[in-house]
């Protein structure tokens, strides 16, 4: 792995706002095969980026958990085995949604689902489980019931999932979902997972490494390029003075938005009272504005 001064900065590729995206279709069925085991089979015939995620369901329902698919395994299951696996469908970007446990809004997509995500929202870290969606829970259940349903004797259950999309939205069950694209795709550099979030100032879903400065840095980039060409272009001295009193607010807010995400980080680290007094409310403006004493006060107390 290369020094962290020689990283490659995030990638970034800014898609349309909150645009929904299909799931990538396809149907599932399940049968009672030749040696009395329940089969199943995936079948998609869309154009496309599909990808297939496998969770091992509990058959009362009551756990999931995240199998990832690893080849054949002749291996005997190990006690308890009271799981079955089942699959899940990514959208037609080959992403999958994902909801933190914790900020409950905290909605991004990943191209990559691992073990564990960290939310690139509020940073906390789980089980991949843990990061489901409603709609992908509530599709996991369908098919958890489907294998119960050739268990108790059903010949074969089949689950189109295409035919749902095309289905008018009242007529749909609630496991027929769609994703949605967030502001920000971004690709980390460290682990080269693709990620979709809301917002610039955010962790990596998969390794945690945060955008903040690759962020920041971009921005002023921007921003001085901006400044320059207003000096060498613009000739009437007041429009020059306009022009940089515009690009002064902007610099001002990209420093307002990185101070707000650290302040939020740093008070959710256990601290003692006073401490937390003196970094400030994360949600005052007047505080983020005092550009030397929120300098000051961050090398002081951290």
């Amino acid at each position: 792995m290369s020094s962290p001064d020689k990283q490659a900065p995030f990638a970034h590729e800014p898609p349309d706002d909150f645009r929904q995206v299909e799931n990538c279709g396809g149907t599932f069925t399940f049968w009672r095969d030749t040696d009395n085991t329940i089969a199943s089979s995936y079948q998609s015939i869309g154009a496309g980026p599909a990808a297939l995620l496998q969770y091992g369901v509990a058959l009362d329902g009551s756990e999931v958990e995240f199998w990832p698919i690893r080849g054949i395994d002749q291996r005997p299951p190990r006690e308890p085995s009271q799981r079955v696996p089942v699959l899940i469908v990514s959208d037609k970007q080959g992403m999958f949604g994902r909801l933190c446990p914790k900020c409950e809004s905290g909605y991004f997509r990943v191209r990559h689902p691992s073990r564990f995500h960290f939310c690139p929202y509020c940073g906390v870290k789980g089980y991949n489980a843990a990061f489901l969606t409603k709609h992908q829970r509530a599709l996991i259940e369908r098919l958890r019931l489907a294998i119960i349903e050739i268990a108790e004797g059903a010949e074969s259950v089949s689950i189109n999932i295409s035919s749902l999309s095309a289905a008018l939205p009242e007529n749909r069950p609630e496991w027929a979902y769609t994703e949605e694209t967030q502001q920000t795709r971004i690709k980390c550099p460290d682990c080269e997972e693709i990620f979709d979030v809301l917002g610039e100032y955010v962790l990596c879903p998969g390794c945690g490494k945060p955008t903040w400065e690759s962020m920041f840095a971009k921005k002023m980039d921007a921003i001085q390029g901006q400044f320059d060409r207003a000096d060498s272009s613009l000739q009437d001295r007041m429009q020059r003075v306009e022009e940089w009193a515009k690009l002064i607010i902007r610099c001002v807010s990209a420093f307002e938005g990185l101070a707000r995400k650290i302040q939020y980080h740093l008070l959710a680290l256990p601290s003692h009272p006073k401490r937390r007094k003196d970094l400030g409310d994360y949600r005052s403006k007047a505080f983020l504005m005092r550009l030397i004493p929120f300098r000051d006060g961050l090398v002081s107390i951290y």
